[in-house]
């Protein structure tokens, strides 16, 4: 039976997993022991069945989590300062216990209001196309993500048609959506 991650619903799609066996039970494939050497519990590489149950963690950085109590503050201003400190670090708890996005630094991950972002893939020139089935229209939506990403760069058409022939290789654009199924972006040059 697969494991189910709140924050990663199509797992192992899109995952960064190795042959290693898990350093807890054994079973392969795993999540690089490098991806969870930021983490706690683990000494090697570790099943997402494992991580799921705790047996190891990823580091959730201390800035991803004050951006979810700001959500969180702002949400729901008459929680208490103990529901809105319980209900964080039961998402963080979460969120830790989540395969970490591959090539993403430092586990970055979105807050949408109250709750984190979930993953749904990388962005590539292939699911643009598809989208769009037309190349100039495939890149005017290449235009708009960078746009939303990266609000004060200017772009010249020059400027996405170079965007476009690095997308997937120097360019990584990683799509979460919020609940409410707004999506939100995070761009990754190399």
């Amino acid at each position: 039976m697969a494991v189910k991650f709140k924050y990663f619903p199509d797992f192992p799609a899109g995952a960064d997993l190795t042959s290693d066996p898990c350093s807890s039970c054994g079973r392969a494939p795993a999540l690089p022991a490098i991806r969870l050497g930021f983490g706690t519990g683990a000494n090697g590489s570790i099943c997402a069945d494992c991580l799921a149950k705790g047996m190891a963690t990823v580091k959730v950085p201390s800035w991803v989590q004050r951006d979810l109590e700001s959500g969180v503050d702002r949400t729901h201003p008459d929680w208490s300062e103990q529901q809105r400190s319980r209900y964080v670090s039961e998402r963080a708890n979460e969120l830790a216990r989540t395969p970490p996005v591959p090539w993403l630094q430092n586990n970055e991950w979105p807050v949408c209001g109250d709750d984190f972002a979930e993953y749904n893939g990388e962005v590539t020139r292939e699911l643009l196309l598809q989208q769009h089935e037309v190349v100039a229209e495939a890149k005017s939506a290449l235009r708009g993500i960078l746009k939303d990403a990266m609000p004060n760069w200017e772009q010249s058409d020059n400027d996405v048609d170079m965007e476009w022939e690095e997308l997937g290789n120097y360019l990584a654009i990683f799509l979460f959506r919020c609940q409410d199924g707004k999506p939100v972006y995070i761009v990754q040059t190399a």
